[in-house]
């Protein structure tokens, strides 16, 4: 992603007991697409090409202090769309903002998360049943709250509660719906290289329709991550699945209710062929709702493989296939395979070129049917042009001038951040000379430049 950013540190030496140092970042990203498309919908009998322009602005604000850190995340992005496939779709434009608190303590993490996004359904539904038929947005509205303790030194449990509304811009795009979740995990490091897993997991959606239809979802599951190597890494859950769904016997219509129990997992395998090679297989069967309320058992299993040409270009192989099996209607499959170009023009510019081919085959009352995306002897191929624009960074430090008067001596504890001290604290005086500490401050903020610079 090219992006372009803006960052500010600000530390402060205090001589308070008790005083901590603050960073302050702020990251902004602008992003540019341009998309042909000869089926961008997947309908079984194409209206023709599609055409989309998509500008995106991120912009990241990030406070951190000794234990806590606050995090705000504002984000837009216009779409323009065009061409005869296009002729009903207006321009729309989707925006959110996030909200991330949390608070860490010697052996535990409290957060807070609260969200707001509306976004163009035909986008959320493409990418999350394989085909658009939506029209108008989707509005999210989403609070999570919950900790993480360690509870020995193998350990750790976690729990958190998420509130989530949803509704709709265009009413036949479907009910409105809220939905209570909760999830509960335990963690066990067997060792340096293998962590076993548990969780559980239990949800309840409310639909705002004529039968008042409340449904119920559970899964368990438990696994391990396992580390062999450098160069291979994998992780595997197992577990079992259910939802229900039951309709009000006063409602004025009848909606599809019953229930349902299956196998779920996931697998992730993560190998590193060569230095700058990596090849990444996933696999994963999951039973819940979607984005649009939407309850199904879905299937998928993919792999990509990424080569790093050289500092500044990539080239990427991916490939997808899937299917998904509705409460409401038959079975869907679904198969994709992409190609991407990516090439880093200067410091600060990033360009993508990539092509796509997708294919979805349904099953209906009225017998299977079968959309395709991208065919190679279609008129109109699919392909993607990504350029994001970028800026220098700018970085500010401000701290008390010392060179003037020797050493300047403030009490440790206003430097010991996260529970330990900097490497610049005098063990014998427990003082802190500041111009020893501004210059590990500027070695720091350069690792954390570098850093990200490499990624």
């Amino acid at each position: 992603m090219i992006r372009t950013a803006a960052r500010a540190c600000l530390c402060f030496a205090l001589s308070v007991s008790g005083a901590h140092a603050a960073d302050t970042e702020i990251k902004a990203a602008f992003g540019q697409t341009f998309e042909a498309s000869d089926n961008r919908r997947l309908e079984p009998n194409s209206t023709g090409a599609s055409y989309s322009s998509i500008s995106t602005l991120l912009v990241n604000a990030i406070a951190r202090t000794a234990r806590a850190t606050f995090e705000v995340v504002g984000n837009l992005a216009y779409r323009a769309y065009g061409g005869p496939g296009e002729q009903m779709q207006p321009d729309l434009l989707d925006k959110g903002i996030v909200g991330i608190a949390n608070y860490r303590t010697a052996d535990s993490k409290y957060f807070i998360i609260a969200s707001y996004q509306q976004r163009d359904a035909s986008t959320v539904q493409l990418e999350e049943d394989g085909f658009a038929t939506l029209t108008g947005y989707v509005n999210t509205s989403t609070l999570t709250g919950g900790f993480e303790r360690q509870i020995g030194p193998t350990d750790s449990v976690s729990l958190s509660v998420t509130g989530t509304m949803t509704d709709f811009t265009d009413s036949a795009n479907g009910s409105p719906f809220n939905s209570i979740a909760a999830r509960t995990a335990w963690n066990r490091k067997v060792n340096r290289s293998l962590d076993w897993v548990a969780a559980l997991e239990f949800q309840r959606l409310s639909y705002d329709n004529l039968t008042n239809t409340q449904s119920q979802v559970a899964r368990f599951t438990t696994g391990v991550r396992y580390r062999h190597s450098p160069r291979l890494a994998f992780a595997a859950n197992v577990g079992v699945g259910w939802f229900d769904t039951q309709n009000d016997p006063f409602g004025l219509a009848l909606a599809p209710s019953g229930d349902n129990i299956g196998f779920v997992g996931d697998l992730l395998i993560t190998y590193n062929i060569w230095r700058d090679t990596v090849a990444i297989l996933s696999a994963s069967q999951t039973m819940g709702p979607n984005s649009l309320g939407e309850l199904s058992t879905r299937s998928a299993l993919a792999m990509s493989l990424r080569h790093e040409i050289d500092h500044r270009s990539y080239w990427a192989l991916g490939g997808q296939v899937g299917r998904t099996s509705q409460t409401t209607e038959g079975p869907t499959g679904f198969l994709v395979a992409s190609a991407t170009y990516g090439r880093r023009l200067t410091r600060d510019w990033r360009t993508e070129l990539s092509y796509a081919y997708r294919m979805r085959d349904s099953s209906t009352g009225d017998g299977p049917t079968l959309s395709c995306q991208g065919d190679p002897s279609s008129r109109y191929p699919h392909p993607s042009v990504a350029a994001m624009i970028g800026h220098a960074r700018i970085r500010r430090l401000v701290e008390h001038d010392t060179d003037d008067v020797g050493r300047l001596e403030v009490p440790a504890a206003v430097f010991d951040l996260l529970g330990r001290r900097y490497a610049c604290a005098d063990d014998e005086q427990d003082t802190v000379d500041l111009r020893k500490y501004r210059d590990h401050v500027v070695a720091r903020q350069y690792r954390r430049q570098v850093e990200q610079d490499d990624s």
